[in-house]
């Protein structure tokens, strides 16, 4: 197991794979983008393998609320009545 990360690892950290990208992935987990590329390839497989919540963000509420189909109409439909609810 360790041997096929460390090869992912030398995929990423040879191919043309921007460190840009690779911050954009590690926001997108909540993980720290600060650090070398190496460290951010290497905390990335890390989350890969073993995915956690941290807890920081909203990601620990997705899933919480309503149903967007069941959410209620905005306020300016109910003030204006059935007919303009039908014209959606």
């Amino acid at each position: 197991m360790k041997a096929e990360k460390e090869k992912k690892a030398a995929v990423l950290n040879k191919t043309s794979t921007s460190t840009k990208l690779l911050k954009g992935m590690l926001d997108v987990c909540d993980l720290s983008p600060s650090g070398t590329k190496a460290q951010l390839v290497e905390r990335l497989l890390d989350f890969l393998e073993k995915p956690e919540a941290s807890g920081t963000r909203a990601s620990s509420a997705v899933g919480t609320g309503p149903p967007l189909a069941l959410a209620a109409p905005p306020a300016r439909l109910l003030r204006q009545g059935p007919a303009a609810r039908r014209s959606l």
